[in-house]
C-alpha cells in the first residue's frame, strides 16, 4: 500500500482551513455577521446577586454570560450592527424563561461604556441602589439564611441577643431577643432595625441562633456531627447591613463540625 502526500500547495490550503475554523469557533455567538475587532460599548456590572441571573444580549436576546454572588467587573460587549442605532441587555431567571421586570438597559451610544451597580435579593433587580439610613443609633438590616449542611429548605426564624461581659469577665448573653420571622431560603428578609445594645459598657457583639420558622427548634443535622449553631456579629449604628449566613459542615474534623458562616455583602453599595 503506497502513502500518498499531499502537494505543499495543498497542505498549505488544507491548514489554512484549519485555522480559519478554528477562528471562527472562538467568535463570540451573540454578534454574528460583526466584522472582527469593531469597537463596542461595554457594560461593566459590580454588585451582588443571591441568585444566577442571565444576561441576554441584542436585538436577538442572545445569552452572553450570568451574574451570581458577589460581582466584581463583570464586563459584556454590547454589539451594534451597521443599521442599529440602540442595542440593548435584559436580565433573565438563571433559565432564561423570563425576563426580570424592568431590567431592561438600553444603549445608544456605541462608543460609550457603562457601568452600573447591581442587587438582586432574590425577587427584584435594583439598578444602583442606595442602602437606607435607619434611625439615629440603630442598624438596618437585611438577612437571607441558606442551608447547604442539611436537606433543610423551608424558612427560618432568626433570634438576636446580646452579648456582654460581667465585671469577672464572663461572657454572658441577654435572653431578651429581637426575633426575625420567616427569613426564606431564596430571598432577603425584608428591611427591619435593630436597637443598639442595652449593655452599652459592657457589651461585647450581637450573637444569633437559627430556628425553624414558628418553632424553637434548630434545624436537624446527620447523626453523628457537632453543631454550633450560631455566630456572632458586630452592632454597627447609622448603617445598613445585608447579611448572608450558610451552614458549613467541616469535614476536615471528626466528628465532623457544622458551623455557621456571616458575610455582609452591603458593601458593594452606597449609603444613604
Amino acid at each position: 500500500m503506497q502513502i500518498k502526500i499531499l502537494p505543499i500547495i495543498n497542505r498549505v490550503v488544507f491548514f489554512a482551513v484549519l485555522a480559519s475554523i478554528a477562528v471562527a469557533c472562538k467568535k463570540e455567538v451573540y454578534r454574528p455577521g460583526i466584522a472582527s475587532g469593531t469597537r463596542f460599548p461595554k457594560l461593566i456590572v459590580n454588585g451582588f446577586s443571591l441568585d444566577s441571573i442571565q444576561i441576554r444580549i441584542g436585538p436577538k436576546s442572545i445569552a452572553a454570560g450570568y451574574l451570581f454572588e458577589d460581582i466584581s467587573a463583570n464586563a459584556f460587549v454590547v454589539p451594534f450592527d451597521s443599521t442599529q442605532t440602540l442595542s440593548r441587555i435584559v436580565m433573565y431567571k438563571k433559565d432564561g424563561s423570563t425576563p426580570y421586570q424592568g431590567s431592561q438597559i438600553n444603549f445608544k451610544d456605541k462608543y460609550r461604556d457603562t457601568t452600573l451597580n447591581v442587587f438582586f435579593d432574590g425577587k427584584t433587580i435594583e439598578y444602583n441602589p442606595v442602602l437606607k439610613k435607619p434611625m439615629a443609633g440603630k442598624m438596618g438590616l437585611r438577612i437571607n439564611f441558606r442551608s447547604i449542611a442539611s436537606n433543610y429548605r423551608g424558612a427560618v426564624d432568626i433570634a438576636i441577643y446580646e452579648r456582654y461581659a460581667d465585671s469577672e469577665g464572663n461572657t454572658l448573653i441577654k435572653p431578651e431577643a429581637q426575633v426575625i420571622k420567616n427569613v426564606k431560603r431564596d430571598e432577603f428578609s425584608p428591611y427591619v432595625e435593630i436597637n443598639g445594645p442595652t449593655t452599652a459598657d459592657n457589651f461585647l457583639d450581637y450573637i444569633f441562633y437559627v430556628r425553624m420558622a414558628g418553632t424553637d427548634n434548630a434545624i436537624n443535622y446527620p447523626n453523628g456531627v457537632t453543631v454550633t449553631p450560631f455566630e456572632t456579629f458586630p452592632f454597627q449604628p447609622d448603617y445598613t447591613s445585608l447579611l448572608t449566613i450558610n451552614d458549613i459542615r467541616l469535614v476536615t474534623e471528626n466528628p465532623n463540625r457544622i458551623i455557621y458562616s456571616i458575610t455582609d455583602r452591603a458593601n458593594a453599595f452606597p449609603q444613604e
